[in-house]
């Protein structure tokens, strides 16, 4: 649901639709950590819970913040994606 309401944004053509597009990708957003600890604190024991929400919370923060610092900007994906395979521009 999250990627469909990404890709959406892209159709938007006022302020109002991407606003409304904004809102529906915070609300489903804002159901993914309470959702992941439902599912663990479901299956798992409270010891075991502790390290599992510590592994997603981390995670998920680091890839967030990856793709924020990144800015999927298209010239620095390329250029991790040639850096890896030893072409410099």
């Amino acid at each position: 649901m999250i990627g469909v309401i990404s890709m959406c944004i892209a159709a938007c053509s006022n302020f109002a639709g991407l606003a409304s597009c904004r809102f529906l990708l915070g609300f489903f957003e804002s159901l993914t950590f309470p959702g992941f600890s439902l599912v663990i604190g479901s299956w798992y024991t409270r010891k075991e819970q502790v390290i599992r929400i510590a592994i997603i919370f981390s995670t998920l923060s680091s890839f967030t913040n990856g793709i924020i610092s990144c800015k999927l900007d298209p010239r620095t994906i390329l250029r991790i994606t040639d850096s890896s395979r030893g072409v410099t521009r």
